[in-house]
């Protein structure tokens, strides 16, 4: 009879110990070839799966990350992996665009057009920011949505600009808008995201397992990049294959978004639970919240709050109201 401890550790910190007995072989006094055989591809299956965890999910996952984490990772992957496919099209689109491949195109005529494609993003990313950046953060599901309808957008115009090649500048230019508005909504919404996934005080493990998740997700898109771009030259082929990428992008997205049940209220979840109170008398859960949250629409109706006084209560605030300048405020303001 014999015994194998297999150990389970983080950094210094072990955490399990897990135990396989063997068997004696009948009438031998040792352990049977098979049986340690099949006990060492346990071992090794073992060590091969607790790699990957280690590699691409937080340390001590599930217990430090939302419940809702590996559904987002799962729908988060696909949509990353489809958005690499689309943008492989678009990039060849683009190049063609600033004259690869075409001889009368200018050296100096390419470089501009990039200089000024880079320039009005820069200037729509700062734009942006100031625009919207307060609600990024409260409506980042929303937003995070938003951004991944941008992109696609950002990439149906690159491929249109091979049809209009006296017209690329604007229109490589009103493309870079509006991949500044990707940048800036889907980084910001990447981090509330990952703020509300990380519970353990360990955000940026949570982030840095992402980043490799969405890396392995490129290079497997890159190997498949490579043969698409071999074997589709046609320009109605090439469309069909986007769309197709385009719509698979968006589901997954909308999916993933679908899926994260935040445990903070903004405007919208606010309302929702509002509504939920006065029409039963109850409040209700953060999954059926989170479920009936609109997040493609903004919520139509607004929510009003009306404080009620009475006139005795009214007559007393006016008598002695409340000093303004204890809130920094000078007064008369």
């Amino acid at each position: 009879m014999g015994k194998i401890n297999l150990h389970e550790s983080v950094g210094n910190e072990q955490h399990r110990t897990i135990s396989v007995i063997t068997e004696d072989r009948p009438g031998r006094g040792q352990n049977s070839p098979i049986i340690e055989e099949k006990i060492w591809k346990k071992i090794q299956y073992f060590s091969f799966f607790e790699l990957l965890k280690d590699i691409f999910l937080p340390a001590g996952y599930p217990h430090t990350v939302s419940k809702d984490y590996i559904n987002y990772q799962i729908w988060d992957t696909v949509q990353a992996f489809a958005s690499g496919l689309s943008g492989a099209l678009a990039a060849r689109a683009v190049l063609e665009g600033v004259g690869v491949g075409d001889q009368t195109a200018s050296v100096l005529g390419a470089t501009i057009t990039w200089l000024l494609k880079d320039g009005t993003g820069m200037v729509g990313r700062i734009t942006f920011a100031w625009w919207k950046g307060t609600s990024l953060d409260s409506d980042c599901k929303r937003w995070r949505l938003y951004a991944d309808i941008f992109n696609d957008l950002s990439f149906m115009v690159d491929l249109l600009a091979p049809f209009f090649k006296p017209h690329t500048l604007p229109i490589f230019c009103f493309s870079s808008l509006l991949r500044s508005i990707v940048g800036v909504a889907g980084g910001a919404t990447r981090m509330a995201l990952t703020q509300h996934q990380s519970i353990a005080n360990n955000m940026a493990d949570v982030s840095a397992k992402d980043g490799s998740q969405e890396t392995l997700v490129n290079l497997a898109a890159l190997i498949c990049n490579l043969i698409i771009v071999h074997l589709v030259q046609d320009r109605q082929l090439s469309w069909i294959l986007f769309f197709l990428f385009v719509l698979g992008h968006l589901y997954a997205n909308y999916r993933a978004v679908k899926v994260v049940v935040m445990s903070s209220l903004n405007e919208t979840r606010f309302r929702l639970l509002y509504d939920e109170y006065l029409a039963h008398h109850q409040i209700g859960s953060l999954d059926a919240i989170n479920a009936a949250e609109p997040v493609l629409l903004p919520a139509r109706r607004r929510l009003r709050i009306t404080y009620r006084m009475t006139n005795e209560a009214l007559s007393k605030y006016e008598a002695s109201p409340p000093p303004v300048a204890a809130v920094g405020l000078p007064r008369g303001c």
